[in-house]
């Protein structure tokens, strides 16, 4: 008899277990065809209002029926299209006003507030409402950062479905970028297309303003892909993605990528010696010599574009000017001083009209010493606060950190959308316990 209500119990288990996949997978294949949807709408608004209106109305409905996870989901899929998200080139991208609606709509969902973040965050807020002059469009976007920075720390979010979200979406707004120069209603959102002097054609950047930073979305999907992979949670499909965003990095002729890659490889090297998957040890050995070889014979382009950047190059300097960039910041915090502590409006324009190439000195600029001591006590106190503090952190969880602050040394990153989706990205990466038999904060 209790051999019978056991096996009973079994089969109910089972039975329960496979209606929560087939309910969970169900709601995740619906959103990714809704995203496809989205993606048709996007492109084809290029060429008419009506799908982007529609494609916005569509949005700020849905948002009111996914749950908390799934409106990461949903936002870190579409981003990789906010680019070209509005009615015209210059415009306020539609993305700027579902990130506003997705803050309140998780601030209402969150079943327990913390109000020592939100003390943080609001001191913050007050700073920059007065310091940025009721500069909407960019307040918005800090406020945005820090809030959902903080809504996915403190909820059940899947790091591998927020990873994958955002790589279909990079990899599906990359291809329709290979096609920016044959579109003229694509190609009028580059007013500077980046022309290689090299080798006279335009630097690949997907569906966004320039290569560099593409090359930042590319590494934190493939750092963070590669944290799954050695946990054992994916392992073909980390193969798969690596050699299609590799392909697309070759494609920048970057110096950020290249300088990134090579110790990329060398450690995927380590990895695949350490876990002894020695198949795949032997195949990616192979791989890596038939790239030489087609590079040593000039059939791979972009491999002798890259040496040519990294050692040829003449008239520049090897930080291509940026170094002069920071010297005239440098300059102008000394002849201004009190920008250094209050910071400066973006409306009021840049040093000689020049980006900052520089994240670090981006939020001295805008922000001064005191707004960027709260932006990042802010960010701090959420990552301290929302950790797991029984694991043990191996060095490879510190990787996407250290090449994301590496990368953001060069580009200016404080009002780009994907700001904060680095952020979260970086927090799952962590907090993801990768020593043998831990327990992973996977959780579908």
């Amino acid at each position: 008899m209790d051999k019978l209500i056991k096996k009973e119990n079994l089969m109910q288990v089972s039975i329960t277990k496979s209606r929560n996949f087939n309910y969970f997978v169900s709601r995740e294949f619906f959103l990714i065809f809704y995203l496809l949807i989205q993606y048709a709408l996007i492109v084809y608004g290029l060429f008419s209002f009506a799908p982007i209106i529609v494609s916005y109305v569509l949005n700020s409905i849905i948002l009111f029926f996914l749950r908390k996870d799934e409106i990461f989901y949903f936002l870190i899929g579409l981003s990789p299209f906010a680019f070209i998200y509005n009615f015209s080139p210059g415009s306020t991208s539609l993305f700027t006003f579902l990130f506003l609606e997705a803050v309140i709509l998780l601030f209402i969902q969150q079943e327990k507030h913390d109000y020592n973040i939100y003390v943080a965050i609001l001191s913050f807020s007050i700073f920059i409402v007065l310091r940025l002059n009721f500069d909407y469009q960019n307040i918005i976007k800090l406020i945005s950062h820090l809030m959902l920075l903080y809504f996915y720390a403190s909820n059940n979010v899947s790091f591998k479905n927020l990873i994958m979200f955002f790589i279909w979406g990079l990899i599906l707004s990359s291809i329709v970028g290979l096609f920016k120069e044959s579109i003229p209603q694509l190609l009028a959102y580059y007013s500077d297309l980046n022309i290689d002097p090299l080798s006279g054609r335009a630097r690949f950047s997907g569906l966004m303003t320039d290569p560099n930073y593409y090359t930042v979305a590319l590494f934190i999907s493939i750092f963070s892909l590669l944290l799954l992979y050695y946990k054992g949670i994916i392992n073909r499909l980390f193969w798969l993605v690596f050699i299609v965003l590799s392909s697309f990095g070759l494609l920048t002729i970057s110096k950020s990528f290249i300088l990134i890659y090579i110790p990329l490889l060398l450690l995927l090297f380590v990895i695949l010696f350490r876990k002894k998957k020695k198949t795949q040890l032997f195949f990616y050995f192979v791989s890596i010599i038939i790239l030489i070889i087609l590079s040593f014979r000039g059939i791979i382009e972009s491999v002798s574009l890259f040496y040519s950047r990294l050692f040829l190059s003449e008239g520049t300097t090897f930080l291509t000017g940026r170094d002069l960039i920071w010297k005239d910041y440098l300059l102008f915090f000394n002849e201004n001083p009190g920008v250094i502590i209050f910071g400066n409006n973006p409306k009021y324009g840049l040093v000689n009209d020049k980006s900052i190439h520089n994240f670090f000195i981006e939020l001295i600029y805008h922000l001064g010493l005191i707004g960027s001591s709260l932006f990042i006590t802010s960010i701090i106190v959420i990552f301290v606060g929302y950790k797991k503090n029984n694991i043990k952190r191996k060095l490879l969880n510190y990787i996407p950190l250290l090449v994301m602050l590496v990368l953001f040394f060069f580009l200016s990153m404080l009002f780009n959308y994907l700001l904060s989706f680095y952020l979260m990205l970086i927090h799952s990466a962590l907090n993801l316990n990768l020593q043998p038999g831990g327990v992973s904060l996977e959780k579908n």
